[in-house]
């Protein structure tokens, strides 16, 4: 009986002995099997499990410390393994920035918000340029220039876009898996350079890094 190459599972065979129904049963049965199979390690390479308390307490001598598990009975509640035991599991929440951002050498920090609630994160920054002059050519474009890094914890692995963030100069960029806030573009158009004094804000929201 042939068999698809990823999965392993068997194709009807019209010339077998056996009827199409029963080998339909056995395809149906591998299928069961084998997508099971491949949900369970692609759960335990994430490090999330579903399942009863039961089967938690089972579980607990086999998963990785930090791996989430999603009670299915009672009260529903979520734990993570730490130290070798399963904790009741508190979704994070940060409202206060401190600590989160260092601003980087050339800029001076006005403003740094930050909120973070079920892994998304909302930042707003804005800085004041106190180094040289920064040449812009007239599209606005500039090489990428760091403005700063979020600490880690708090970051993101996904290149999310920043928009102008309402202080000082109209203004784009972007932060990724580096954790740097890097600007990329200012309004182009003039006398467009960046010079000791101005100001950029950027704004934006990104999705919390599991490894950041």
């Amino acid at each position: 009986m042939a068999s698809t190459p990823n999965l392993d599972i068997p194709l009807v065979d019209l010339t077998a002995p056996a009827s199409p129904v029963v080998q339909m049963n056995a395809i149906a049965t591998k299928i069961d099997t084998n997508v099971q199979a491949k949900i369970d390690a692609l759960k335990a390479n994430v490090g999330f499990y579903v399942g009863t308390s039961t089967q938690r307490a089972t579980a607990l001598p086999s998963v990785a410390d930090g791996s989430l598990w999603q009670d299915t009975n009672g009260s529903k509640r979520a734990y993570q393994k730490d130290n070798g035991a399963w904790r009741a599991y508190t979704v994070p929440s940060v409202t206060s920035a401190s600590g989160i951002f260092t601003v980087a050498s050339g800029w001076k920090l006005i403003t740094f918000r930050f909120g973070m609630t079920l892994g998304v994160c909302s930042i707003y920054i804005d800085v004041e340029r106190t180094g040289a002059r920064i040449d812009v050519n007239y599209s606005g474009d500039i090489p990428n220039m760091p403005l700063g890094e979020i600490a880690a914890g708090y970051g993101t692995d996904i290149l999310t876009g920043l928009g102008p963030g309402g202080a000082g100069r109209l203004a784009g960029g972007f932060t990724d898996s580096t954790r740097k806030v890097q600007l990329a573009a200012v309004n182009g158009g003039g006398s467009i350079d960046i010079l000791k004094g101005d100001r950029i804000s950027l704004s934006g929201t990104y999705l919390l890094s599991r490894h950041s």
